[in-house]
């Protein structure tokens, strides 16, 4: 484990050393991703449902086998899978959530695997 500081929020975490990736835990800013597929920025507004209510959300970045979406709520517990429609980009796919993490009060961040 290793302290770093995210250069968007300038808070300093905890991460491991040798990890594929460093997202910041506080808002979700990339610092390196050495997985497979590039990722692609974007900024674009969605509704995912979840247990029957449609939640609002943000998808911040994708790639081929995965995205990072923005929402207010609780946090989505791992494993959980939604449906992704982000009409604006033509993206249509079922996905689970890999991590989640609160960005502020009442705002959250989760990692999401796109299921094929």
């Amino acid at each position: 484990m290793e302290i770093r500081i995210c250069p968007e929020c300038n808070k300093a975490f905890y991460a491991l050393r040798d990890a594929d990736s460093l997202v910041c835990q506080y808002c979700g800013f990339i610092i390196f991703d050495r997985r497979h597929g590039g990722r692609c920025s974007a900024d674009c507004d969605f509704n995912f449902e979840l247990q029957g209510h449609e939640v609002p959300a943000k998808l911040k970045d994708f790639s081929d086998s995965g995205a990072r979406i923005v929402y207010k709520g609780k946090l989505l517990s791992e494993n959980t899978v939604l449906n992704l429609v982000v009409d604006e980009l033509g993206i249509e796919v079922t996905a689970k959530t890999m991590w989640s993490t609160k960005v502020s009060r009442g705002t959250c961040s989760s990692g999401l695997l796109l299921l094929k």
